[in-house]
């Protein structure tokens, strides 16, 4: 197995705004919204995943894991953003304005992510239009775990797992502390509480 590419990436589960049929909230998103984030510099590679509203919930349910997502909290899909650098990264929030601005024309709830420096990895060769089906995996850190703990098993033990099983399009992410101030978008929520917060 080759080693995966390094990465520092930006991803941002999101909720469509209720007021709109969804359709026409999907068709912004990837149209109108997606140009502007598209003309940002320095990125490497933005996408959008939507969701399925009703295919979800596969992982199967455990006296000890919490599987089941309640739901108000089903998030309508996520937005990925690889910067090219590190040093795009740290300067990528300065050129974000339009892009915040606009959010509130889809989006009800947006909650951004970010990674450390290269805290992501990235097993196969980026973004492949072949893939038919997807699946986000979201974890979340028990309390009392490292945060260097946790990410040790996603990039060293879950990472190769899913690359041997054959993922065709395949990245791993371990993120930051949450902070609303990494997606200071206005006229849109960015509640999350605690115990909701995802890790990876």
């Amino acid at each position: 197995m080759s080693r995966p590419v390094k990465t520092t990436s930006f991803m941002s589960p999101v909720w469509l705004r209720a007021d709109l049929p969804r359709e026409t909230a999907l068709g912004y998103w990837a149209g109108p919204h997606a140009e502007i984030a598209g003309r940002l510099p320095n990125l490497a590679e933005y996408v959008q995943r939507h969701f399925s509203p009703t295919d979800h919930g596969y992982w199967p349910s455990s006296p000890t894991v919490g599987t089941a997502v309640p739901t108000s909290r089903r998030c309508d899909g996520v937005a990925e953003v690889r910067f090219g650098s590190t040093v795009a990264a740290l300067g990528m929030p300065l050129r974000m304005r339009e892009v915040y601005l606009d959010e509130q024309n889809v989006f009800e709830r947006v909650l951004g992510q970010v990674t450390g420096p290269g805290g992501g990895r990235w097993w196969t060769g980026g973004h492949d239009d072949a893939v038919g089906h997807r699946t986000i995996l979201l974890l979340r850190r028990r309390r009392g775990v490292s945060g260097r703990a946790f990410r040790k098993y996603v990039q060293d033990r879950i990472g190769p797992a899913l690359h041997e099983a054959g993922g065709r399009d395949l990245r791993t992410y371990t993120f930051l502390p949450w902070s609303r101030l990494v997606h200071p978008t206005l006229g849109v929520s960015h509640d999350n509480p605690a115990f909701r917060r995802t890790s990876c």
